[in-house]
C-alpha cells in the first residue's frame, strides 16, 4: 500500500511539474527587436542592427512589405479567424507557435524590418487594428551601408535572393521599387487574381507543395489575367466575391488546359479548402 501510495505520489508530482513546464513553455517571453534605437552621429543612419536578437518581438508598426499585391479575401478570412482568436485569448499563443514567427531582413530604413512571408497574416492583424507586437525571425542583415550603399542597392539585393515582388496589384513590373514599395502594411494593394489563383489552388486545380517556387500565387493570378478572366482590382470585397463566383468555372478551365503545363502544379491538385465561410460553395 505504502508502495503504492508512494508511486501515485510520484506520477502526480511529475504531472505537476510537466504542467508547469508547458504553462511555462506556452508563455515563453522574448527580448524586444528594438529595445533601444542608436544612431550614427557623424553618419547620420541607424547603426548597430546586427545586434539584434533572433527570436524577438517587433512591433507590428515596424514591419515593411517586400510586395505590393495581396488578395483581400484571404486577408479577410484570416481575420475573422484572428478576431475570433482575440475573443477567445489564444491570439497570443497563436503568434507564439514557430510557424507563426514572422520571417524579417534587416534593412535600409532605420527601425524598419522587412517581411520575406507572412504578408496576409500581418496585414490582416493591422485591419483588425492591432498594436502589439509579433514574434519575427531574422533572416539576413542587410543593414550595412558600406556595403550596400543606396535604397536602390538594397532592393537588387532583395531582388536577387528572391526576398521580393517586383509587381503590382495589376501585374505590371514595378518601374521605381523603392518609391513603389508600400512603407508600410497599410500600403498593401488588393489583387483579385492571386485570390482567384488561391481558389484554384484550394480546391484542387492547382498544386502547391513545400518545395514550390516562391509567389506561386502570383505567377497564377498573373497567367489567368493574362488568358483574359477579368476581375477589377478595386471592388469592394463583397462585389469582388460575386465576381470570383462568376469567373470560378473559367478560371478551372484555363488552369487545367495545355496553355498551363509549364507553371509550377499543373495537374497536381488535390481539394484543401480553408475554414472560412467566404471561401465555401465554389
Amino acid at each position: 500500500t505504502m508502495s503504492t501510495h508512494h508511486h501515485s505520489l510520484v506520477v502526480t508530482l511529475f504531472l505537476f511539474v510537466f504542467l508547469i513546464f508547458t504553462t511555462l513553455a506556452s508563455c515563453r517571453s522574448y527580448p524586444l527587436c528594438f529595445p533601444k534605437h542608436h544612431y550614427s552621429i557623424d553618419e547620420g543612419y541607424f547603426t548597430g542592427q546586427s545586434s539584434i536578437p533572433s527570436p524577438c518581438l517587433a512591433p507590428l508598426s515596424s514591419l515593411h512589405p517586400t510586395q505590393v499585391p495581396l488578395g483581400n479575401l484571404s486577408a479577410i478570412c484570416k481575420q475573422q479567424r484572428f478576431a475570433d482568436k482575440f475573443r477567445d485569448g489564444s491570439m497570443d499563443k497563436y503568434l507564439n507557435k514557430k510557424k507563426h514567427f514572422v520571417p524579417v531582413v534587416l534593412g535600409w530604413e532605420q527601425d524598419k524590418l522587412y517581411l520575406t512571408d507572412h504578408h496576409h497574416m500581418t496585414y490582416a492583424l493591422h485591419k483588425l487594428g492591432y498594436t502589439g507586437y509579433v514574434v519575427a525571425s531574422i533572416e539576413a542583415d542587410l543593414s550595412d551601408r558600406s556595403r550596400i550603399p543606396t535604397e536602390d542597392a538594397f532592393w537588387e539585393e532583395m531582388r536577387q535572393r528572391k526576398w521580393m515582388y517586383e509587381r503590382d496589384e495589376t501585374g505590371h513590373p514595378l518601374r521605381n521599387v523603392s518609391m513603389q514599395m508600400p512603407r508600410d502594411l497599410s500600403g498593401m494593394r488588393n489583387d483579385p487574381h492571386r485570390t482567384l489563383a488561391s481558389l484554384m489552388v484550394y480546391y484542387g486545380h492547382v498544386g502547391k507543395s513545400a518545395d514550390a517556387p516562391e509567389y506561386v500565387e502570383f505567377l497564377w493570378g498573373n497567367f489567368l489575367r493574362d488568358q483574359n478572366v477579368t476581375i477589377a482590382p478595386d471592388l469592394s470585397w463583397r462585389d469582388e466575391l460575386r465576381l470570383q463566383h462568376e469567373v470560378f468555372e473559367e478560371a478551372m478551365v484555363q488552369v487545367t488546359s495545355d496553355r498551363a503545363r509549364e507553371l509550377p502544379g499543373w495537374g497536381k491538385g488535390e481539394v484543401d479548402i480553408p475554414d472560412c465561410e467566404l471561401l465555401d460553395d465554389f
